[in-house]
């Protein structure tokens, strides 16, 4: 998806469906380009809604070369300005600290909010091959579409 359509898209599918746990993967590029959405999910406060950011400090749109202005650690003051319960925002910065802060993100009543702190990898856009900058891969549908195939499967679920 691009930036800063997948909490709001987990947040609807938690309130629509909700007794089943759901987990949003998010971009710390994409989380800040949606900050407005925190307040929102604060407000709602689906209990069973897991908001995780995957902070790696750039934008994964474009170059790859602009960085976040908000550093990964800042995150989770961000989300407790919008009114998340602070016991319920967790960061971590490295494998064993991120599993301390999923613990009970799965049996506990949420909404969670989980800051992971990453390395950039070699499938950022901002890795370039002999100096010039990959192109990527055109995705497989537009937001649009992506929109359409998920309330058609909701639809769907809700059916049966």
């Amino acid at each position: 998806m691009e930036l800063a359509y997948a909490s709001p898209l987990a947040l609807g599918v938690a309130l629509g469906a909700p007794t089943q746990r759901v987990i949003s993967l998010e971009g710390d590029g994409s989380m800040f380009a949606g900050i407005p959405s925190l307040g929102t999910i604060a407000r709602e406060a689906p209990p069973n809604l897991t908001v995780i950011v995957l902070a790696n400090g750039i934008w994964g749109t474009g170059d790859g070369t602009v960085e976040v202005s908000v550093p990964p650690s800042k995150f989770p003051e961000l989300a407790s300005g919008c009114g998340w319960d602070p016991a319920k925002v967790r960061f971590a910065s490295d494998v064993p600290a991120l599993r301390r802060a999923l613990e009970g993100t799965l049996t506990s009543s949420g909404p969670w909010f989980i800051v992971a702190e990453a390395e950039r990898s070699n499938e950022d856009a901002s890795v370039r091959d002999g100096g010039v900058l990959r192109v990527r891969e055109r995705a497989p549908m537009d937001v649009v579409e992506s929109v359409d195939s998920t309330r058609r499967w909701l639809r769907a679920r809700v059916e049966r």
